[in-house]
């Protein structure tokens, strides 16, 4: 049973008891319980059931290892992907401001991801497609250093199509191209390499120009690793060496003409020649701990909901998140999350530096808080800093979250 539908299981349950109403808030005030969910490499804060937060990470962590199953080498990115999961579109709508499923907050090493229950509900099959492509954009973060706009943008693209078979021994990707990408690049036509070469996320284009710029990396990606799988190979294994993009392509696809890849390239488009590839899957046991969220650390999550709702403007993201702020100081002015968020809210890093200070002092075991004191030292002082820096480092890499 597939993510999307185990989340419709749960999702009936909460509307056939009638609480699928209710609003995210926490107990203190007349709020469900909240528990985090802690799997190997995803961290789920809910206000859902113990049941359904299991079976969301171990779907969470099914779909990661079948995305680790297209990387030639093993991969490990830092920290873990941090994931809220509400019982409904209408909670998450209240945080978020419009009715989206859900909502991704993305960096080069980090990744938050909010989702709610009903997502697999009739018609809504979409956002466990966004998960897949935001994993993979994730993963791609610590597989190649360097990748160019198009290759990364049209690999997770490609990977969001990713099935695991039903019995979870087997992976299969490619058997079905996007049908959005697809449509896009037969409407507004393919892009050639030469122009997708200068996409720059400095220079992003807009409306259609935008579409058609990630329909034809998409399409590229598709059809090189369907037609060339031995250069394309070549040129991956040469970016996750941190290789020059462009060289490592060149070298990669030496003999083979530029016009000539255009020219199969767009009867690729015509024929929609696609392959299927098939490979094991192996998953361990999911293992996981649990413990209840106290009522600070339920607020310092709705404020950060309400930061990633892009649906409205940033000031009044800010005010709601402020909002919810103070509530969790009020409750607890010691709260590890309300005091790292509190930091993270303050425009310059030396504003940030005395709070996270003050964070690590009172929570000395708490890795975040260790870690987002070495980035303002840094931000601050340069890598040079002095030995706090260093302590800083080495504490975020060994405390715990």
């Amino acid at each position: 049973m597939s993510l999307s539908h185990r989340l419709l299981v749960v999702a009936a349950v909460l509307a056939a008891s009638g609480c699928a109403t209710l609003r995210a808030e926490c107990p203190v005030h007349a709020g469900p319980t909240w528990r985090e969910v802690e799997s190997e490499h995803f961290r789920i804060q809910t206000d859902l059931g113990a049941g359904a937060a299991r079976v969301a990470a171990e779907e969470l962590e099914r779909y990661r290892r079948a995305l680790m199953s297209t990387f030639s080498s093993e991969i490990a990115p830092p920290g873990k992907v941090q994931v809220v999961l509400l019982r409904s579109r209408l909670e998450l709508s209240e945080l978020i401001g419009d009715r989206y499923l859900g909502v991704t907050s993305r960096t080069h090493t980090r990744l938050r991801l909010a989702l709610s229950g009903d997502a697999g509900q009739p018609g809504a099959g979409a956002f466990p497609t966004v998960v897949r492509h935001e994993l993979a954009h994730y993963l791609m973060s610590s597989a190649f250093p360097h990748p160019p706009r198009w290759f990364a943008e049209g690999m997770a693209k490609y990977l969001e199509t990713i099935e695991v078979a039903p019995d979870a021994r087997s992976v299969q990707f490619g058997m079905r191209p996007s049908r959005e990408a697809h449509e896009a690049v037969s409407e507004l036509g393919l892009r050639p390499l030469e122009e997708l070469w200068g996409w720059k996320t400095e220079a992003e284009p807009t409306g259609a120009a935008l579409t058609a710029h990630d329909a034809s990396s998409w399409l590229w990606v598709h059809f090189l690793m369907n037609v060339y799988p031995e250069q394309f190979e070549r040129f991956t294994r040469a970016l996750s060496n941190a290789q020059e993009p462009r060289r490592a392509f060149t070298e990669a696809f030496a003999g083979v003409e530029a016009a000539t890849l255009e020219e199969e390239a767009r009867r690729y488009v015509r024929e929609g020649r696609y392959s299927l590839i098939t490979r094991p899957l192996t998953l361990e046991r999911v293992d996981v701990r649990e413990r209840w969220l106290k009522p600070a650390e339920v607020h310092a999550v709705r404020a950060t909901l309400a930061l990633m709702g892009f649906a409205r403007p940033w000031p009044e993201r800010l005010v709601a998140a402020s909002r919810d702020l103070e509530k969790a100081l009020v409750l607890d002015r010691r709260n590890a999350s309300a005091q790292l968020l509190r930091a993270s809210l303050s425009k310059e890093p030396t504003e940030r530096l005395p709070l996270l200070r003050e964070a690590v002092r009172a929570h000395p075991a708490h890795g975040e808080a260790w870690t987002a004191l070495a980035e303002a030292l840094m931000a601050t002082s340069g890598v040079n800093a002095s030995g706090e820096l260093e302590t800083a480092v080495r504490r975020g890499g060994a405390c715990t979250p």
